[in-house]
């Protein structure tokens, strides 16, 4: 009986192992391969901390490729292209992803959410590709499985979570304030503490982009307003039109998740909001990976609603 569970452990980890790979590798195809030649060299920038802003101050993830590529080249007689340490990169955090939402959401789709995860993924990216999203969605479900714990009344989860919070202010600071905000509504904890850790990304954010890379030069333009409202990038997304099958399909249930979480969540649903206005304002609303973070939240969500309805109902 061990044995055969064993053995389909394995035959699952296996299966999501390669299904990254598909992932990963289906978005280098799509967003690279085409315009791989100038882009390595930004990559290389960024892996030496020499790279523009503001994906400089994102600077956990390209320390995380050096080592790997660093890693690599130290075998003897090897000199891999950056692609691969890249790719290695993005596939093993998409892979600790997916296993992390079937462990931590089994009863709410932790079953089916990550092949679906996995399949739409290529269509999250885009042009000039992003590897850090992986990476950020793994940081991400950990915070929130500590938010869940922290709510339900474990207090030392906070030193954990303040502490994935100063990492996630290092990979992105808009995610970290994101979840720094939507625990302000958690309990067991002072309202002096949980401040004083949404205050963390922003002293981080500053002191990255006055102090440690004072020098990097902005690369695009930092209002973006005018292309949302524009809707061109948004039409040229195939996966727009995906979500919205979604919307239409299960707008009953989309409005009804929202009430309840209103009740119950409001940091959580002001937080969510307020992270859709920043990025409005300083990104492309087609960049669908930058909603990521949000996967994991929804989840925390829809779980605790349904186990209310399971305690009504006894």
């Amino acid at each position: 009986m061990m044995i055969e569970s064993n053995k389909k452990n394995f035959r699952t980890h296996l299966a999501f192992m390669l299904a990254s790979v598909f992932a990963a590798w289906g978005s280098y195809l799509i967003h690279v391969i085409p315009i791989e030649e100038p882009s390595l060299p930004i990559l290389e920038a960024l892996i030496e901390l020499s790279g523009r802003a503001p994906d400089q101050y994102r600077v956990v993830p390209y320390l995380l490729i050096g080592l790997i590529q660093d890693a690599i080249n130290s075998l003897p007689g090897i000199d891999v292209e950056l692609r691969y340490p890249v790719l290695i990169f993005d596939s093993v955090f998409l892979y600790l992803s997916v296993m992390s939402i079937r462990k931590h959401f089994d009863s709410i789709g932790g079953q089916s959410i990550p092949w679906f995860l996995l399949l739409i993924y290529p269509f999250l990216m885009f042009d000039g590709y992003r590897p850090t999203a992986s990476f950020i969605l793994f940081l991400s479900i950990h915070i929130v499985v500590f938010m869940r714990n922290a709510n339900a009344g474990n207090k030392k989860t906070w030193i954990p979570f303040t502490l994935l919070i100063v990492l996630m202010s290092f990979t992105r600071a808009d995610v970290a304030i994101l979840f720094a905000v939507s625990a302000l509504g958690l309990a067991n904890a002072s309202m002096l503490l949980k401040i004083c850790v949404a205050i963390v990304p922003l002293v981080v954010q500053v002191l990255l982009s006055t102090m440690i890379f004072s020098d990097a030069e902005y690369f695009s333009q930092l209002v973006m307003i005018s292309d949302n409202l524009s809707l061109r990038f948004l039409a040229s997304s195939p996966l727009t039109y995906f979500l919205i099958a979604l919307l239409v399909g299960y707008w009953p249930s989309i409005i009804n998740f929202i009430k309840q979480a209103a009740k119950t969540h409001v940091f959580v649903l002001v937080a969510m909001c307020g992270y859709v206005v920043t990025l409005f304002v300083i990104a492309r609303l087609n960049e669908y990976r930058l909603f990521l973070p949000f996967l994991p939240l929804v989840l925390w969500l829809i779980d605790e609603q349904k186990n209310r309805v399971i305690v009504n109902e006894l």
